[in-house]
C-alpha cells in the first residue's frame, strides 16, 4: 500500500533534522571511509526536497462521503439539496412561490430550456439559482457553467457566492469530499491550486476571478468513484457585453465542452433599461449568442433572474410568453391580493410618518386592529417579516410606505408604473413641421460660421443628420438620413430596405459597422457643403454614438483624418450624486455645458471621447424648436418643398418620440426623458443631441455658457472665412 503522503512527509522532515543533529555533533557526512562525496549529498538534498515539496502539497486519500443515503436524496431532488446543505441561506420556511420555482429551475437543469424568473428584492432568486448550479455541477448533471452579468464585475460576484459555499460549507464537505476537500485544504490561498496533488496527481483545480475549476481526483482516492461527476466542471462569468462567442474548457481527460449552463443575472443596469436600443441589443445577445453557444446535439439549460425596471424593458421582455414563447417565466409579487382594509392601512400610514407618535405608535395600531386590516390580503411570503414587526402582510405595507408606490411597485411587485405624463416636456411634431424654410435641402445658409453633424450606430443603418449654426445658437437642419441611403425614403429602422448588409454583404456585426462608419464620415466630412451664395464648406466637427459597438466607433475615428470624435450619452437624473460639470476636473479634462472630454490614457483608450448629459441636451433642444424662427437659440430646417415636408414629417416624428418627466430627488429637480411608448425610432434625435454638443465644443454660445464663451472678433466671419483661415487660405 502507498504511503500516506502526510506520513512520509514527516520521516523526510524527521530525516533532515537527524541530518543536521549529526552535523552539529561533528560526525562525518561527507569524504572517505563510506561517507559520501558532495555532489551525492547535494543530489540527496536535492531529492529530499523535491519529495518534502510533493508531500506537502499531496492531500492524500479524500475523506469517506458522510452520509450516501441523504447524499443519493439530495441528488434527486434540487428542494432537498436546499434544504440539506443550504440551511443557513434558507432559513425561512418556503412560500409556495419558491416552490414552484425551485421545480421550474429542476428541470431547466435536468431536461433543458430556458426559464426568466423575477421576485420581489429580497426573496432570494439569485441565492436560488446560484443552489442551482452547484446542484447541477456537483451532480454531474451540466459540466460548463457561464454565468452572465450586466457587467463582468457583477458576475464574478456570483461566481463567488457559488465558490464560498463550496469551500466553507460543512455539510457540502461531509458528502460531497471529492469537489469540497481539496478547495478546503488550500485553506483560502488560491494560487496553491495549480500545485495541489491527490495521491501524486494533479488535481487540476482553478481558482481564478473569472473563472472555477472542480477539482479532479483519481479513482483510488474515493469510495464508489462512478458515483463522483464533478470533476473538471467549469464555471466561467463574463459580462453582457464581453466576449461571448465561442466559450469552450479542456476537462481533466483531455475532451472538450460547450457551456450547457447559463446564468444570466441581472443582465440590465437603470440606464440601458431606459434605452430601447440598448434593450434590443442585450435582448440579441441573449436570444442569439448566449443560447447559441452550447455544443452540436446538446440543449441548453438557460436561467436568468431579473428585475422589471421599465415597461417593456429587457426584463420585461423575457417575462412575456408572448414575446419570447421559448421561455417559460415566473414573475412572482409581494402582495397578490390588498384585501379590503386599505383605509385603515392609509390611517397606519400617517401614524408611521408622523415624527411625534412614528412606527410604535403604528405598531400599536395595527395590532388594535389587526383583524380588520388583515381581512382578504393575500402575500406571497407568509414568512416574510423582520423583528419588531408582527406579520408579513404589516411587512409588505412597510415597504409601501416607505419606499414609495413607485419604488415598491417596481421592485416588489414587479410591476413597474408607466412614468406619470403629468407636465412632461416634449418636442411637438407639428411645430417641427411647420419650420421649413427657403433654404435648398443641402445647402448651407449664409449666415452660418459653423457646421456640425451627428451620427447614431444601429445594428442595420447609420442615422446621420447635419446642422448649420451662428454664434448665439440659430440653428438650421442642412440635411439628415441614414447610411446606406434609402431609396424609399422611409427612415423608421423596421422600414428601411437597404442595411449595412448591403455595403458588406456576409461580413460579421463589426465589419459592417465598421464599413458604414467609413462611408458615412466619407458623405459627412470628406466632402464639400455647398453655401448659399457659390461658395463651399466643410463639416468643423462630428460626434458619433459609441455607446454601442464601441470599439469599432473608437477605430474608425482613429483612422480617420477628419475632426470626428466619439461621443457616449449619460442620464443624469434626479437620483444622480452630481452632474457633469459638477464632477473633479482632472489633468487633460475639457469641460463644456454639460459635456466633458477626457484624458483618453486615463480611461484605457487611445482616442479622446465625449461624454454627454442626455437629459439636459435633450430638454434644451426642446427649447430650441418652441422658440421663435429666426430668433437667437432658435432651429429651423433647410427645404419647404412638398418633397421636404413629407421628409420632414417623418424627422419630427423621431424627435417627438421621447418626452420628459419632471422628478425630483435628493434636493434635485431634473427632467428625464423616456420614450412615449416602447418601439418608437428616436435616432435622429440622438444625432440631434450630438451635432448640438459638436457646436458647444465650437465655440457656439449656447443657454448658460453664453457670458463665459464671449466671441473675440470685432466682425462676424462666415463659415467659409473661418475655415479658408484654419486652412491657412
Amino acid at each position: 500500500m502507498a504511503e500516506n503522503p502526510a506520513d512520509k512527509l514527516k520521516r523526510l522532515q524527521e530525516g533532515v533534522q537527524r541530518a543536521a543533529q549529526l552535523a552539529k555533533q561533528g560526525k562525518r557526512v561527507l569524504g572517505g571511509g563510506g561517507g559520501r562525496t558532495y555532489e551525492q549529498h547535494k543530489a540527496g538534498a536535492a531529492k529530499r526536497a523535491a519529495e518534502m515539496s510533493t508531500a506537502g502539497r499531496d492531500i492524500g486519500e479524500m475523506p469517506a462521503v458522510g452520509n450516501w443515503s441523504r447524499r443519493t436524496k439530495a441528488t434527486k431532488a434540487l428542494r432537498k439539496f436546499c434544504d440539506t446543505y443550504g440551511a443557513k441561506a434558507f432559513d425561512r420556511k418556503w412560500s409556495d412561490d419558491h416552490l414552484r420555482v425551485l421545480d421550474r429551475l429542476q428541470t431547466a437543469v435536468t431536461d433543458g430550456g430556458q426559464f426568466a424568473l423575477a421576485m420581489p428584492r429580497g426573496s432570494g432568486k439569485t441565492t436560488m439559482v446560484a443552489w442551482a448550479t452547484i446542484w447541477a455541477l456537483l451532480t454531474g448533471r451540466r459540466r460548463m457553467v457561464v454565468i452572465v452579468g450586466a457587467d463582468a464585475k457583477a458576475a464574478g460576484d456570483m461566481l463567488g457566492v457559488i465558490t464560498d459555499e463550496l469551500e466553507h460549507n460543512d455539510k457540502l464537505l461531509e458528502d460531497w469530499p471529492e469537489a469540497c476537500y481539496p478547495m478546503r485544504r488550500l485553506e483560502g490561498i488560491h494560487q496553491r491550486a495549480g500545485g495541489q496533488l491527490c495521491l501524486g496527481q494533479r488535481t487540476q483545480i482553478g481558482l481564478t476571478a473569472d473563472e472555477l475549476v472542480l477539482p479532479t481526483v483519481p479513482r483510488g482516492a474515493v469510495a464508489k468513484p462512478a458515483q463522483m461527476k464533478s470533476g473538471g466542471s467549469v464555471v466561467k462569468c463574463v459580462g453582457i457585453t464581453g466576449r461571448i462567442r465561442g466559450m469552450q474548457a479542456r476537462l481533466g481527460d483531455g475532451s472538450i465542452v460547450r457551456p450547457s449552463l447559463v446564468l444570466i443575472d441581472d443582465p440590465q443596469t437603470d440606464e440601458s433599461a431606459k434605452s430601447p436600443s440598448q434593450c434590443d441589443y442585450r435582448e440579441r445577445i441573449i436570444t442569439g449568442t448566449i443560447l447559441g453557444m452550447a455544443g452540436p446535439g446538446e440543449k441548453m439549460a438557460a436561467l436568468a433572474t431579473v428585475t422589471v425596471i421599465r415597461p417593456d424593458d429587457l426584463a420585461d421582455r423575457l417575462l412575456t410568453p408572448e414575446k419570447h414563447p421559448d421561455w417559460t417565466s415566473e414573475r412572482t409579487k409581494l402582495v397578490y391580493d390588498w384585501g379590503t382594509g386599505e383605509a385603515l392601512w392609509r390611517e397606519y400610514g400617517e401614524i408611521r410618518r408622523d415624527p411625534e407618535r412614528g412606527a410604535a405608535a403604528a405598531d400599536a395600531f395595527y395590532l388594535e386592529n389587526r383583524k380588520a386590516m388583515d381581512d382578504g390580503v393575500r402575500v406571497g411570503w407568509p414568512s416574510r417579516f423582520v423583528p419588531g414587526e408582527a406579520s408579513a402582510i404589516q411587512h409588505a405595507w412597510n415597504l409601501r410606505i416607505d419606499r414609495g408606490e413607485a419604488a415598491f411597485a417596481a421592485e416588489f411587485m414587479n410591476e413597474p408604473e408607466p412614468e406619470s405624463r403629468t407636465g412632461a416636456v416634449s418636442i411637438d411634431p407639428d411645430e417641427v413641421l411647420e419650420r421649413g424654410v427657403r433654404v435648398p435641402r443641402g445647402t448651407v445658409p449664409s449666415e452660418a460660421t459653423v457646421l456640425t453633424a451627428g451620427v447614431d450606430v444601429q445594428g442595420a443603418c447609420l442615422y446621420w443628420c447635419v446642422v448649420a449654426w451662428t454664434d448665439d445658437a440659430r440653428g438650421w437642419v442642412v440635411d439628415y438620413g441614414t447610411t446606406p441611403d434609402q431609396p424609399s425614403g422611409r427612415l423608421g429602422l423596421g422600414e428601411v430596405s437597404r442595411t449595412l448588409e448591403d455595403l458588406a454583404p456576409g461580413a460579421n456585426d463589426e465589419a459592417r459597422i465598421t464599413a458604414g462608419i467609413e462611408a458615412t464620415f466619407a458623405r459627412l466630412c470628406n466632402a464639400d457643403w455647398p453655401m448659399e451664395g457659390g461658395a463651399s464648406v466643410r463639416v468643423d466637427r462630428l460626434l458619433i454614438d459609441a455607446g454601442w459597438m464601441t470599439e469599432a466607433v473608437r477605430s474608425a475615428c482613429k483612422r480617420s483624418r477628419a475632426p470626428v470624435m466619439p461621443a457616449k450619452g449619460r442620464t443624469i437624473g434626479a437620483k444622480s450624486s452630481s452632474g457633469l460639470n459638477e464632477r473633479k476636473r482632472q489633468p487633460g479634462d475639457r469641460v463644456g455645458l454639460h459635456w466633458r472630454s477626457g484624458n483618453p490614457l486615463r480611461f484605457g483608450t487611445t482616442v479622446r471621447e465625449v461624454l454627454i448629459d442626455v437629459n439636459y441636451w435633450k430638454t434644451w433642444l426642446s427649447a430650441r424648436f418652441k422658440a421663435s424662427v429666426g430668433s437667437p437659440g432658435s432651429i429651423v430646417l433647410c427645404g419647404d418643398s412638398p418633397a421636404d415636408l413629407r421628409r420632414h414629417e417623418q424627422f419630427g416624428s423621431q424627435l417627438a418620440a421621447e418626452e420628459a418627466v419632471t422628478v425630483e430627488a435628493r434636493g434635485r429637480r431634473v427632467e428625464e426623458w423616456v420614450l412615449r411608448r416602447p418601439g418608437l425610432d428616436n435616432h435622429l434625435l440622438d444625432c440631434m443631441v450630438l451635432a448640438s454638443v459638436a457646436a458647444n465644443m465650437q465655440g457656439v454660445t449656447i443657454g448658460e455658457v453664453a457670458a463665459s464663451q464671449a466671441s473675440r472678433v470685432t466682425r462676424r466671419l462666415s463659415l467659409s472665412e473661418i475655415q479658408a483661415r484654419r486652412r491657412g487660405a
